[in-house]
């Protein structure tokens, strides 16, 4: 149902799209109207890869899931469902234009997310874990297994050389004078 809404709302767009540009085309040309419908062109193109996307992960996590042990195509269907989800909760007013859904859909849906967030919190350590990078590589303060996590994040921030100077130079050569210019 999510591939299917996520698909109808891309073609859904793509097609009033078309329509405005059609209609346009009535008093300027092509290139005109194209550019008059811009945005709408990129959000169209925006949910084309959408659909891309979601469709490939699909694709390529239920071929993964068959060659994995159970409990790791357990995490790659969370993951996709996470992801899923996430992405039809994120689009949920252009999805609105397109697909009939209801209010009871939505909170279904953010229920779902939530249960899926879960599922992941329980497996994002050993997912991290499973990739063993070691803490010298990550050069993470957050590795450190001294116990002094918050002082090691705030020396690291003192030595970056954002953190040099109190107000950054760029906000004294762009920032600064555009702000006080008369735009």
């Amino acid at each position: 149902g999510i591939m299917r809404a996520v698909q109808m709302t891309a073609a859904g767009k793509i097609a009033s799209t078309w329509k405005q540009i059609q209609e346009r085309q009535k008093t300027m040309s092509l290139e005109e109207a194209s550019n008059q419908e811009g945005l709408a062109l990129a959000r169209a193109s925006t949910l084309h890869a959408h659909v891309f996307l979601l469709e490939t992960a699909i694709y390529e996590l239920e071929l993964a899931s068959k060659k994995s042990s159970p409990s790791l195509a357990e995490v790659f269907k969370n993951v996709l469902e996470l992801y899923a989800v996430d992405l039809v909760l994120n689009l949920i007013g252009e999805i609105m234009q397109f697909v009939d859904i209801s209010n009871n859909d939505i909170e279904k849906l953010q229920e779902r997310f939530d249960t899926s967030l879960k599922f992941f919190r329980t497996s994002a350590i050993g997912i991290v874990d499973g990739f063993d990078f070691s803490d010298e590589v990550l050069m993470s303060t957050l590795g450190s297994n001294d116990g002094n996590v918050y002082e090691n994040l705030l020396a690291a921030a003192k030595k970056s050389p954002l953190n040099q100077e109190d107000v950054n130079k760029s906000y004294h050569l762009y920032l600064k004078p555009f702000m006080k210019s008369n735009l």
